[in-house]
């Protein structure tokens, strides 16, 4: 079930309706009962690897916390991390190293005809994977004691707002929520409202306005240069109009039931730095592979060599956990390159315009990289041939452009909208006829320019 479906905005008042009627113990089960509905509606068999993962992770956690001798701690840990990473391995992965074997084995002169096993992705499995490998880290550590209740760490894992493209939870931060009394709040329940409200908006008529003509772009089998930087800026409207649009309308689900997730988008695209870029852009993401992976190896207080590597490791990574594809590893390694280059020269002092403007062209680089069909296409998107510009392609260009500019209008008209509000002194009245102002606008937006058949979010594919 998507959150911009009908069957969405039937479903999550029901589990509003009734779960601001029981005590806390009860909210749990109901909202884990829920999560499951939530989760099994795209498909049931899903429901058997969510199980199993949650299950094997928090006995072993609990093992692994009653355990006072290293070598059990450690054997707990091993074990429920390579699980995690063995399920994450075979169903996202399975297919990429399979294919990339037998590319390897046909260049060398050796032809076979095997037939691949085709694996369905269990959808949001990147994403609870990293939040239990989190929870057993932190086990291990001993900054975190395992709930008491199995229910709770479920709800932890499976809570249907962040399941299945975030954000990423850390246990230390969602847990607690989990186990203290929940009360309903009136201005919380709002600010959630508002959130779904704009998330729908974003992603109803920014995203998927703009989709289609990136779609087409990308989908030429010759575009010239221009064509492709034209979809690489409408890429770069897209995935953050598309993935903050999921962010908001998961924590404003979050908040109607009175828990609080973590912001995973702060203003990305006003960063001065592809490093300043990263702790804006995907938060919950990036702060998670800092702590649980390039600080393991090492982070940077190593050697000069020992650091470039590690910075070069963790960035593939990253791209490798965004897809199953060797153009998602190059878009990683990409930024990894320049996030070293930055370490190893930090940039002069630049006019804060122009560092935004050329972090930015970094940015939409990177993001023609990701959104390419394969490396094979990248590479001839700047070939001669798609250098020479014609006057048809200035002319489609142009046009193109105008209408991003056109869908790209709601966002300037919230950043106003909550730019006057905090500039202007207002009465609880004048909020109140202001709220209702939003409500009818956006409702009016989503009605006259929203896609009638929505496009999948984009981290989905993830």
């Amino acid at each position: 079930m998507s959150f911009d479906s009908l069957a969405y905005a039937i479903f999550l008042p029901l589990v509003i309706g009734s779960y601001w009627l029981l005590g806390r113990r009860q909210q749990n089960l109901l909202l884990l009962a829920a999560s499951f509905v939530f989760y099994g509606w795209w498909d049931w068999r899903f429901l058997f690897l969510l199980w199993f993962t949650t299950a094997v992770d928090y006995f072993l956690s609990r093992a692994m916390n009653a355990s006072q001798e290293q070598k059990v701690r450690k054997r707990c840990l091993g074990l429920s991390v390579g699980i995690n990473l063995v399920v994450l391995g075979f169903f996202k992965y399975f297919g990429f190293f399979s294919d990339t074997l037998l590319h390897f084995l046909t260049q060398v002169g050796f032809h076979s005809n095997w037939t691949l096993l085709k694996i369905v992705l269990p959808i949001g499995v990147s994403f609870y994977t990293f939040e239990s490998i989190s929870y057993s880290v932190d086990v291990y550590n001993r900054r975190l004691v395992p709930p008491g209740a199995f229910t709770d760490y479920a709800l932890f894992i499976a809570f249907f707002p962040h399941l299945v493209a975030g954000p990423i939870m850390r246990p230390t931060a969602f847990l607690p929520q989990c186990e203290k009394e929940r009360r309903f709040r009136w201005k919380e329940f709002v600010f959630g409202l508002d959130l779904i409200l704009w998330g729908l908006v974003k992603k109803l008529v920014v995203a998927d306005g703009v989709s289609y003509y990136v779609d087409m772009i990308f989908g030429l089998s010759a575009p010239s240069s221009l064509l492709v930087i034209v979809g690489g800026i409408g890429f770069w409207i897209q995935i953050l109009a598309d993935f903050s649009a999921y962010t908001d309308i998961a924590r404003g689900s979050a908040r109607l039931l009175g828990f609080r997730l973590v912001r995973n988008f702060y203003a990305p695209y006003t960063s001065r730095s592809i490093s300043e870029f990263w702790r804006r852009w995907h938060a919950s993401l990036s702060s998670w592979i800092r702590d649980y992976l390039y600080i393991p190896l090492g982070g940077s207080r190593v050697a000069p060599a020992r650091h470039i590597f590690n910075v070069l490791v963790t960035w593939s990574l990253c791209g490798l956990w965004h897809g199953a594809a060797w153009k998602y590893v190059a878009w990683g390694f990409f930024h990894g390159l320049l996030i070293l280059s930055e370490h190893l020269a930090p940039p002069r002092k630049r006019p804060l315009v122009w560092a935004v403007i050329s972090t930015n062209i970094l940015v939409i680089l990177g993001w023609i990289i990701f959104r390419a069909p394969s490396l094979d296409l990248l590479f001839s998107y700047f070939s001669f041939d798609a250098l020479v510009l014609s006057l048809s392609d200035w002319k489609v260009a142009y046009a193109i452009m105008t209408i991003f500019l056109f869908y790209s209008l709601p966002w300037g008209l919230k950043i106003a909208w909550n730019r006057y509000q905090a500039l202007t002194p207002l009465t609880q009245s004048d909020r109140r006829e202001l709220r209702v102002v939003w409500y009818v606008t956006g409702v009016a937006l989503i009605v006259l320019f929203g896609k009638i058949h929505s496009n999948a979010f984009i981290y989905f594919e993830f």
